[in-house]
């Protein structure tokens, strides 16, 4: 049986046999005992016996007896290097000295070099990463750029007077979206292993006018949530801010499917300027028009922006993993739709593994997604009122969203439980 030498946590292995350990942890105490021919040359010796010296003498001032795993690979397995092992050029100079002590130079090491610049040459984890999420972005992106198109071309049919033939060209528009999204999360899921846990999908109907209303925490939240109800439910209508409406081709097809577009102002500004305070209430009734035209699901993150450790802390949110909710964008919008939104879709969406960024859902690095959906009316008292002149609804309306929140909250901690 071919004799196996380990030194400073580096291990060598033969088929069937167990490897032998050597002790000492002086570095050139080890360089005399190579010098002496206590290792065999890894060029001269068969597959059995190769050892690296490059891994022998990198680690030669710290041992580590740990790193040697006790299931060796079989010989002739593509050389792996201990975790966290890196080959410095120190370590490359001491492993060309290696050969030269043994009198050999430093094109003499054979075979054991090429299994060495084997693994130098392979693709590092982050390429490897990168590539995998390439394909789906790709992927997407092509079907954004066909998708698009078609929306902007059906788009200039709008042009033509006439709110049936509006009505009718929205129809389509919605079809082409509904393909857009449905391409899109088709890609996603045959490129990555993410697993989805969706939780209450009954009952939902393509024929209604929902709002739709979730906690925030990604941009990846968006794909998630057209990929839960896409042709579950009226398509969904986000409200997005307007400088969104500039980004290439996206901006574009939000416009052709009536997305609404909100110029959030500051308070300073609203200082400064009070006449802007009602122009966002203007543009979200001239938007409710539209989506009164056809059944729609309108989509509102009630929290206003993404949760972070830093804005939970700064707004002193009373619930453990969410924002305060603004209401009255919401109440602005349920008025504006004069009792079209009879129910609200409460969503609630999980990230076990911690919260993603879009580039960690393309590449796959989102291990589950857990999804909880649940129906409920919204009460006739609140359907219609004056979020802002009347003190008494606006308590009210208060009241019924902060125990939608305080509920989410509960959920949410539920669906991390067991992450």
């Amino acid at each position: 049986m071919p004799e196996t030498a380990a030194m400073d946590g580096a291990c060598a292995t033969t088929a069937g046999a167990t490897p032998a350990r050597t002790g000492g942890g002086d570095y050139e105490s080890n360089r005399a005992k190579i010098r002496e021919g206590a290792f065999p040359h890894p060029a001269r010796s068969s597959g059995e016996q190769r050892v690296s010296g490059l891994r022998l003498l990198s680690q030669a001032k710290q041992i580590d007896r740990a790193r040697c795993p006790r299931d060796q690979q079989q010989v002739g397995a593509t050389w792996q290097p201990v975790r966290g092992f890196r080959r410095s050029h120190r370590a490359r100079r001491g492993f060309h000295s290696f050969h030269k002590a043994r009198g050999g130079s430093r094109r003499s090491h054979g075979r054991g070099r090429v299994a060495i610049l084997r693994h130098r040459r392979s693709p590092s984890g982050s390429a490897i990463r990168l590539l995998r999420a390439a394909v789906p972005f790709l992927c997407v992106a092509a079907s954004t750029l066909l998708h698009g198109s078609s929306l902007l071309l059906l788009a200039a049919l709008k042009v033509v007077p006439g709110e049936a033939w509006r009505a009718r060209v929205s129809r389509w528009l919605v079809r082409v979206g509904e393909s857009w999204i449905a391409v899109n999360t088709r890609m996603i899921a045959w490129f990555t292993p993410t697993k989805w846990r969706i939780e209450g999908l009954e009952g939902l109907r393509r024929d209604g006018w929902y709002l739709v209303v979730a906690n925030h925490q990604a941009w990846a939240d968006i794909p998630v949530l057209q990929a839960v109800f896409n042709r579950r439910v009226p398509f969904l209508k986000f409200f997005l801010k307007k400088v969104l409406r500039w980004v290439p081709i996206l901006g574009p097809a939000w416009w052709a499917l009536d997305f609404p577009f909100m110029h959030r102002h500051t308070r300073e500004q609203l200082a400064r300027r009070p006449e802007l305070a009602g122009t966002d209430r203007e543009a979200t009734r001239l938007a409710c028009q539209r989506f009164a035209r056809i059944p729609t699901s309108v989509m509102n993150f009630l929290e206003g922006t993404r949760f972070t450790a830093a804005k939970h802390a700064s707004t002193g949110s009373p619930y453990a993993r969410l924002l305060p909710a603004r209401a009255g964008g919401v109440a602005f919008v349920l008025d504006a739709m004069g009792g079209l939104l009879r129910s609200v879709i409460d969503v609630t969406i999980a990230y076990p593994a911690g919260t993603p960024s879009m580039l960690d859902l393309f590449a796959g690095r989102v291990p589950e997604i857990r999804v909880h959906v649940r129906e409920r009316p919204i009460p006739e008292d609140l359907l219609q009122g004056d979020y802002e002149r009347d003190p008494d609804f606006r308590a009210r309306f208060q009241a019924w969203v902060n125990g939608l929140w305080a509920e989410k909250d509960a959920t949410l901690a539920r669906l991390l439980a067991n992450a």
